[in-house]
């Protein structure tokens, strides 16, 4: 029993001698402390012990967090989680704010917003803290952003000019190193991309190869394009660049995948197709003359490419379901009527960028019909 005894003091010793060591970071004194989870990040953390010493006073146990950076500004959010279930068996946690706070951009201070609207505006008042937990967590934040800014992940981190991507999209849940990692990248490029208003279609211009340089550094599967544009829903009708870029490179596979998309062939396409078509010829004499194949004809589709242009040009016509639509003078609903086209008819596309494009009708009148009421099918 003595023995017990012995050891029992011992035990209480260590434990105050512990307390006492600690009690600047978990003695109450006036206040009630702040709550901490174990889940908290490391800045978490540090905020936590920020307001813990600062002269802020709340009668109740309150939680801190970063709301928002606004401008440069750090907002801070000082809240209270509420149940309001009246059912033992279930939780309705709502949270109340009890102060909102900033760190302004020269990050002098910290500071008790007084407009709970909008903690932003200039109207607050100095909350003393110790310098050294301010200056702790100002480093914290800093190097979390930091960090944030490294493992952003770009499109050029996916695709570039010295990748080679020769799987598909439907290859994804193979299990290799390579496929693996790329799946992982683009996981967080789909996380930070979200939405199709902030996806640059440019990127897609990426995804077109060149297989006639005999130098070529790099190559994406050509499936890829479509998978981009089905993701982001892209309107194809304004890709026209990526075409003449398709054309150029005599990428026949990123032709076809854009006209499978509904892109409506206009004459500055067929011009393009025919300017690659002399320069391609250029190129192999060039070949010849300098003893070595910088072109590689065996990979040249722009034969390819000129034939599927033109049958499709051919097949533009109009489509309105009024049964017919205006040929107007200027691009706007208002111009000139210049003549109706029936619904069926046939027309030349002169030039299709922009919403309005400069068509030319069988009876040679040239004018402007909005992109929607043509088809080429």
């Amino acid at each position: 029993m003595e023995k017990m005894r012995v050891m029992l003091f011992v035990f209480l010793s260590i434990m105050i001698m512990s307390c006492e060591r600690k009690k600047d970071k978990i003695e109450l004194k006036s206040k009630i402390s702040l709550t901490s989870s174990i889940q908290e990040s490391e800045c978490e953390k540090i905020l936590f012990q920020l307001f813990y010493t600062s002269d802020f006073e709340k009668k109740e146990k309150y939680e801190v967090r970063i709301d928002n950076i606004r401008n440069d500004t750090i907002i801070i959010k000082a809240f209270t989680r509420n149940n309001l279930s009246d059912n033992p068996k279930t939780q309705e946690i709502v949270e109340s704010v009890v102060g909102w706070f900033i760190i302004p951009p020269k990050r002098d201070a910290l500071y008790l917003s007084l407009n709970a609207l909008d903690p932003i505006e200039p109207n607050f008042k100095k909350v003393k803290t110790k310098q050294n937990c301010f200056r702790d967590f100002l480093s914290c934040n800093n190097q979390k952003q930091t960090n944030e800014i490294k493992n952003e992940i770009k499109f050029t981190d996916l695709f570039n000019e010295g990748t080679n991507i020769d799987f598909a999209p439907k290859d994804l849940n193979k299990d290799t190193p390579e496929i693996k990692d790329f799946k992982k990248k683009l996981e967080k490029y789909f996380d930070e991309i979200s939405s199709p208003e902030d996806f640059d279609s440019e990127n897609l211009s990426y995804l077109v190869n060149n297989e006639t340089f005999f130098d070529l550094q790099y190559y994406t599967n050509s499936a890829w394009l479509q998978y981009f544009i089905t993701k982001y829903k892209i309107d194809v009708t304004l890709l026209n660049d990526l075409m003449s870029q398709a054309i150029k490179q005599e990428d026949f596979n990123a032709v076809k995948t854009l006209i499978i998309n509904h892109y409506v062939v206009s004459e500055i396409d067929l011009e393009i197709s025919s300017q690659t078509k002399q320069e391609s010829e250029n190129k192999i004499q060039e070949n010849k003359k300098d003893g070595y194949e910088s072109y590689i004809v065996s990979n040249s589709k722009i034969n390819e490419i000129i034939n599927l242009l033109h049958k499709k040009f051919n097949l533009n016509k109009i489509s309105d379901s009024d049964g017919f639509t205006n040929l107007r003078k200027e691009k706007n609903t208002s111009s000139e009527i210049l003549q109706k086209i029936a619904t069926g008819t046939k027309i030349e596309i002169l030039d299709n960028s922009g919403d309005w494009w400069l068509v030319q009708t069988k009876e040679r009148k040239k004018g402007y019909v909005y992109k929607t009421k043509i088809k080429a099918e």
